[in-house]
C-alpha cells in the first residue's frame, strides 16, 4: 500500500491568517465610505481559482484596515454583478456601483505567467464619475510572495486614493514591491528584477525556475571546436519584470525616445489606437494617445528617428480589409503632429546594410493585398515619395523579411519567413541558402479575409481576395554576442494546429530565439523559456552606455483562445535584462538564467 503524504494548503492558510490580522486593525478604524470589490478575473493557463477568492478577501481586509472603508458584502456584490452581466465598460461599472450604493468600486485581474503573478486593479469613484479611474499594479515572482504583493497593492491604493501613510518597514532590510520605490533609469539600463523576490541563486528568478536545472549545457563553438551542437539541450531562461496589464489587444509595439528627453519610451498599438508611454521602473505611464477610425485595423507600428531631430517618429500602417492607410507621427510637447497621413502604402522601418535605418513601403493592388515592388520612401511636404526599389524576391511582401550581411562578405542576405512560418536565408536574387526545419514566427494579425462589405456588395466580395494574409512579426537584426556580426532575434509562437488551419489560429504560448549564422545555416545562441501567452510583438534595446547590456521587451496577449486577435483583450509587456558578453563569461551567463551557444 502506497502512502500519499499530506500536503497542507499553505498559501490559502496564510491568506486566512492575513485576513484575520487585517480584521483586528479594521475594528479600530472609523468608516469613511463604502467599497465594493468585484471578483478578480483570472488570466492563466492553469487553475488559480483557489487564489482568486483568497486575494479578494485579503484585499478587502487590508483596505478596510488601511483606509477605514466599509466593505460591501461580497455575496451581495456577486449577486448584483451576475445580474448586471458583462461589466467591462466603465459606464456599466458605475451603474453597478450605484446599484450597490457603494462610494467606490474596485475591479481587478490576477495574471499568472509561469510561476510569476501580477495583480492589476482599477478603482472607480462611484459618487464622482468625472474623477479619473485610478490604476494600480503589484507583482509576485512566485506564489509564496502573493501576500506581500496584496499588501503592497492595498497600501498603494490607500496612499494614492485616500491619503493614508504607509507604515515604515519593520526591518531595515525589508524591500518594497514594484511601483513603490523610485528607481531612476539611465540610458537603457535593464530593469531590475521585481523587489520582494526570493534572494539567492538568480536561476530561480525565471518564468519556470523549476526547469532551470533540467539537463546539462552541451553547447559548443560554431566555426571551431566541436561541430556538433545540441539545441534541444538549451533550457535557458531569463529573469524578467512585467508591466501592468492593459485592457486591449496589442497589435504593435516598439521602443524609442518619443519626446526627445533622452530616455526610452514605449509605443503600443491596439486595434485602432496608438498609445505613448514613459517607462518608469516597471510601469508604463501614458502621456499621449491617438485614435483612428473604427473601421481601421492597425497591423504594424515602428519607431525611428529618421529626420535626425532627436525624437523618434511613429510609423503606423492600418488596413480597411485590403486597403492600406499609413501615417507618420511626431510628438510635439502635448500632442502628435502628422508627418504624413492617409497614404495608400504599407510602411515600416528597416535597417538596410549601407543606408542604415530607412522607411520602406509597398502598395496594394485592386484585387490583391500586396502589389509587386518594395521601395525606399522619403517624406516630402507631408507626402510619401517613392525612391529606390529594394533588391528582394518578388514573392516577399513588406513584412516577410529583414536584410543583413550575415557573413561579412559585403553582400546582403535576405532573412525571411514564408507562408508556412519556415525561416529562410536567401540571396537578393532569390537563391536559397538555407531553410529551417522548425517553424518560427506565428502571427494572428492579418489582412484580407471575408470582406466586411460582402453583405451589402455581393459582387465586390466575389471578385476580390478572401484569403487571409498573415503579417509576420519583425525579424530583428542585431549583434547579440559582441562578435561584430549581425545575429537574428525572432519569436516562435507555439501551436501545431495553427500552422495547419488557415483561418483558425491560436497560440497559447511562445518563445524568443536568438540565432547566429555559422556559414551554412542559422543556429541557436539562446532562447527564452516558454512564455504563457501569445507573443504579439517584441524589441531588443541595447544600452547606449554599456555594450554588454540590453533589454528584451516582449509584448504578449493573455488567453486569446480561438478568437480574432482584433477582438481579444488583456495585454502586458515583459522585460528581460540581457548580458551579451562573449563566451569567456559563459559560466556567469548560465547562472544569470540563459546559456550561450556561440563563439
Amino acid at each position: 500500500m502506497t502512502t500519499v503524504p499530506f500536503r497542507f494548503p499553505l498559501i490559502p492558510f496564510l491568506l486566512f491568517l492575513a485576513l484575520l490580522s487585517g480584521n483586528v486593525s479594521a475594528a479600530e478604524q472609523t468608516a469613511t465610505g463604502s467599497l465594493a470589490i468585484l471578483p478578480f478575473t483570472a488570466n492563466a493557463s492553469k487553475d488559480i481559482s483557489y487564489l482568486q477568492s483568497g486575494i479578494r478577501n485579503m484585499l478587502a481586509s487590508r483596505l478596510s484596515a488601511d483606509t477605514g472603508l466599509t466593505i460591501v458584502d461580497q455575496s451581495r456584490v456577486d449577486q448584483q454583478a451576475k445580474a448586471a452581466g458583462d461589466t467591462k465598460q466603465q459606464n456599466l461599472l458605475i451603474q453597478l456601483g450605484n446599484t450597490l450604493q457603494a462610494d467606490y468600486l474596485l475591479s481587478g485581474t490576477l495574471t499568472a505567467i509561469g510561476r510569476s503573478f501580477s495583480l492589476d486593479a482599477k478603482l472607480y469613484a462611484i459618487k464622482d464619475p468625472s474623477k479619473p479611474v485610478e490604476s494600480f499594479y503589484a507583482s509576485a515572482p512566485s506564489e509564496d510572495d502573493i501576500i506581500t504583493a496584496v499588501d503592497s497593492l492595498a497600501w498603494d491604493i490607500a496612499e494614492k486614493s485616500f491619503g493614508k501613510q504607509r507604515p515604515a518597514p519593520k526591518y531595515p532590510q525589508q524591500m518594497q514591491m514594484p511601483g513603490t520605490a523610485a528607481m531612476p533609469m539611465q540610458g537603457m539600463q535593464p530593469p531590475a528584477l521585481p523587489t520582494g523576490e526570493p534572494q539567492g541563486d538568480p536561476a530561480y528568478r525565471t518564468a519556470h525556475p523549476d526547469r532551470q536545472f533540467m539537463g546539462n549545457y552541451q553547447g559548443g563553438n560554431y566555426g571551431g571546436g566541436s561541430s556538433i551542437l545540441y539545441p534541444t539541450a538549451i533550457t535557458s531562461a531569463f529573469g524578467f519584470t512585467k508591466t501592468q496589464n492593459f485592457d486591449y489587444a496589442m497589435q504593435g509595439f516598439d521602443t524609442g525616445d518619443i519626446d526627445g528627453d533622452g530616455k526610452q519610451d514605449v509605443a503600443i498599438a491596439s486595434k485602432n489606437k496608438i498609445y505613448a508611454y514613459h517607462l518608469t521602473d516597471n510601469r508604463l505611464v501614458p502621456f499621449g494617445e491617438l485614435e483612428l477610425s473604427a473601421r481601421s485595423k492597425i497591423i504594424s507600428l515602428d519607431l525611428a528617428d529618421l529626420n535626425g531631430n532627436g525624437k523618434a517618429e511613429i510609423y503606423v500602417t492600418s488596413v480597411d480589409w485590403i486597403t492600406p492607410s499609413s501615417m507618420g507621427l511626431e510628438w510635439q510637447g502635448k500632442e502628435f503632429d502628422y508627418l504624413f497621413k492617409n497614404e495608400r502604402w504599407y510602411v515600416r522601418t528597416m535597417y538596410i546594410p549601407g543606408p542604415g535605418k530607412t522607411l520602406i513601403g509597398q502598395k496594394a493592388e485592386i484585387n490583391a493585398a500586396f502589389a509587386h515592388g518594395i521601395y525606399q520612401l522619403r517624406v516630402t511636404d507631408n507626402i510619401l515619395q517613392q525612391e529606390e526599389k529594394l533588391s528582394v524576391p518578388d514573392s516577399l511582401n513588406l513584412y516577410d523579411f529583414s536584410l543583413a550581411d550575415l557573413d561579412g562578405d559585403g553582400k546582403t542576405e535576405v532573412i525571411a519567413l514564408d507562408e508556412y512560418d519556415k525561416m529562410k536565408v536567401l540571396q537578393t536574387s532569390g537563391k536559397q541558402l538555407w531553410e529551417s526545419d522548425e517553424s518560427f514566427g506565428g502571427s494572428l494579425t492579418y489582412v484580407g479575409g471575408e470582406n466586411p462589405a460582402a453583405k451589402s456588395d455581393k459582387n465586390n466580395s466575389e471578385t476580390r481576395v478572401k484569403e487571409r494574409i498573415y503579417i509576420h512579426s519583425r525579424i530583428i537584426v542585431q549583434d547579440v554576442n559582441n562578435d561584430n556580426q549581425p545575429d537574428i532575434v525572432i519569436n516562435k509562437n507555439l501551436s501545431t494546429a495553427s500552422r495547419v488551419l488557415e483561418n483558425m489560429k491560436n497560440y497559447p504560448s511562445g518563445e524568443i530565439h536568438a540565432l547566429a549564422w555559422n556559414g551554412i545555416g542559422l543556429t541557436d545562441l539562446w532562447r527564452t523559456r516558454k512564455i504563457d501567452g501569445y507573443v504579439a510583438s517584441y524589441q531588443l534595446d541595447r544600452d547606449p552606455e554599456n555594450k554588454d547590456m540590453a533589454t528584451l521587451f516582449v509584448g504578449i496577449i493573455t488567453n486569446t483562445g480561438w478568437l480574432d486577435i482584433f477582438t481579444a483583450s488583456d495585454s502586458t509587456v515583459l522585460m528581460y535584462p540581457l548580458d551579451l558578453r562573449k563566451a569567456e563569461s559563459q559560466d556567469q551567463n548560465v547562472q544569470q538564467g540563459y546559456q550561450y551557444m556561440g563563439k
